[in-house]
């Protein structure tokens, strides 16, 4: 249950600020001003006059980012805070793209318990980023196989890399 009521206290302003900042980055909207009103309940992202910003840039900025990664019995293995990287790229077979996610090496001593049996599941906001993950324990490397386009895969990275919010938000107004 959310509660508007609730003013963000400073650890959680900060990593909102963090988190946004982070997005605005990779979009090449560094420039942009976070601000947080007095009340805490509120961010507002100012861009600077003539900023190319995307037209889902709301949407980007208020997703969750919530990554999770579960094994076959559906129990979560990793979340967000253990992938320190992420990449995409092409496969060789060029069966499509795929998604390369570097893991900590608390997230890889987590692993070690898996056995060949096991499946890995990668969901982001609860929506699953494609065919069943392969984890290579030499590498530290989890990686989603082809089935995506290369923009969507970039999409995926972008949104993995850009963190997880605290908090959620929600658009109130556009203008």
């Amino acid at each position: 249950e959310q509660m508007d009521t609730d003013q963000m206290e400073d650890g959680i302003v900060e990593q909102v600020r963090t988190v946004l900042e982070s997005r605005l980055e990779q979009l090449a909207l560094s420039d942009a001003q976070i601000t947080f009103p007095d009340d805490r309940k509120t961010v507002i992202v100012t861009l600077p006059e003539g900023a190319d910003a995307p037209d889902d840039l709301a949407a980007f900025l208020t997703q969750p980012n919530v990554l999770s990664i579960t094994n076959t019995d559906g129990t979560v293995q990793l979340t967000s805070a253990d992938v320190t990287a992420a990449e995409a790229g092409l496969s060789e077979a060029e069966t499509g793209a795929y998604i390369q996610l570097t893991l900590s090496s608390d997230a890889q001593t987590a692993l070690e318990t898996l056995t060949e049996e096991d499946t890995l599941t990668v969901t982001l906001d609860g929506e699953s980023l494609g065919e069943t993950a392969t984890y290579d324990a030499e590498s530290g490397l989890l990686t989603l196989p082809g089935g995506l386009d290369l923009d969507t895969a970039k999409l995926y990275v972008a949104r993995i890399t850009a963190g997880t919010l605290p908090v959620t938000l929600t658009l109130a107004d556009e203008g």
